[in-house]
């Protein structure tokens, strides 16, 4: 796995943030690093991959999200065991109404 470097937000994620904007910059990132495969099931991993590097890759991208969101909000949805699963505890917190979930399904 080559050693991938993520970039930093202009602001933090707080639970009163803009959900949409925040998965947004994150996909955008990891798209352009050719990660998207870790927060987005549709897309099949690189083949040539083992699972020892695709799991590596998801920790360097939880650490890429936790250090772009506030404490506060970590301190809620650390106990997430993917990045994927990350996001979605995410998504509860700052977005509990589901705003961004049916913004999601009309992509």
């Amino acid at each position: 796995m080559q050693n991938l470097k993520f970039g930093k937000f202009p602001t933090l994620l707080k639970s009163d943030g803009d959900y949409l904007l925040f998965t947004d910059r994150v996909k955008s990132e990891l798209k352009a690093k050719g990660s998207l495969h870790v927060v987005d099931r549709r897309i099949e991993p690189p083949k040539d991959w083992n699972r020892e590097e695709l799991m590596e890759l998801d920790a360097a991208v939880r650490i890429f999200i936790a250090s772009n969101i506030d404490d506060k909000v970590y301190q809620q949805a650390r106990t997430a065991g993917t990045s994927i699963d990350l996001l979605g505890q995410l998504e509860q917190i700052v977005d509990p109404s589901g705003s961004a979930t049916i913004y999601g399904l009309h992509e």
